[in-house]
């Protein structure tokens, strides 16, 4: 499997970190992990067009993970000829109703055929074939909907995690566990979080005891606020996790 780092960064306008958003992509398949702003411009950066998307996995319905699917709806309505390959929207409980908002809200401009666009939402723990690759959700520590994937390449039994945004639980571990890659949020240091008494993400120490907890092969680091750019993020995160850790950068390209 391929993964590119679409979006490495936040909310935060930062004009080298875009809005959350991974690509993976195996032989036969590929999938968005979120769909921040920027997305599609990000994907064109790369010479990559819009039309190789097959699923989009929304971790929750905050903007900065989900606001370029409505510039994606628009695109795939308006595209003459008319995009013909049907894409499938995987989201918690409640994705349905976000969508039906954003369409109201838009008039129209963003309403696809049933044919061209699927919705599928999972529950907490769910698993669906997605061709040549399996996705399993798990719930994770942020808002009410939040959940995470994990990707496994049916051939080559390859492994990816991904947390979406969250705070240390159980399930984030569970959802990392023995995989190839873990792609953990990385938004402030310890000391911020405490400081706010916020346990709704992660520090690079959290994600280090995360990762070595789970037996992680290797660790990317991403979702990651100014405040966190400014510490040694390396030199925290080693402190618990003794894997290979990788922090993300726009554009990067890894092979799993």
């Amino acid at each position: 499997m391929e993964v590119v780092i679409l979006g490495s960064g936040t909310f935060i306008p930062i004009p080298e970190r875009s809005s959350p958003s991974i690509l993976v992509r195996s032989k036969e398949t590929c999938l968005l992990l979120d769909i921040g702003p920027g997305t599609l411009r990000q994907m064109g950066r790369l010479g990559l067009s819009f039309s190789i998307i097959d699923y989009i996995c929304l971790s929750h319905f905050h903007p900065d993970h989900t606001a370029d699917i409505i510039y994606l709806l628009f695109t795939l309505k308006n595209t003459d000829p008319l995009f013909k390959k049907p894409i499938t929207l995987l989201g918690p409980p409640g994705t349905r109703e976000f969508l039906k908002s954003l369409q109201s809200a838009y008039k129209g401009y963003i309403n696809l055929s049933p044919k061209l666009l699927k919705i599928d939402e999972l529950g907490k723990k769910s698993r669906r074939n997605c061709k040549n690759l399996i996705v399993a959700s798990y719930p994770v520590r942020h808002v009410s909907e939040s959940i995470g994937f994990r990707i496994i390449e049916k051939d080559e039994g390859k492994s990816i995690a991904y947390s979406g945004d969250t705070g240390i639980c159980e399930d984030v571990i569970e959802l990392s566990r023995d995989v190839d890659l873990a792609i953990l949020e990385c938004s402030f240091p310890e000391e911020y979080l405490k400081k706010r008494g916020i346990d709704t993400h992660l520090s690079p120490s959290d994600a280090g005891k995360i990762a070595q907890e789970a037996k992680a092969k290797s660790l990317l680091l991403t979702h990651l606020y100014p405040e966190c750019l400014r510490i040694d993020i390396l030199e925290r995160c080693r402190r618990y996790y003794k894997g290979n850790i990788i922090i993300a950068k726009d554009l990067m390209r890894l092979k799993v």
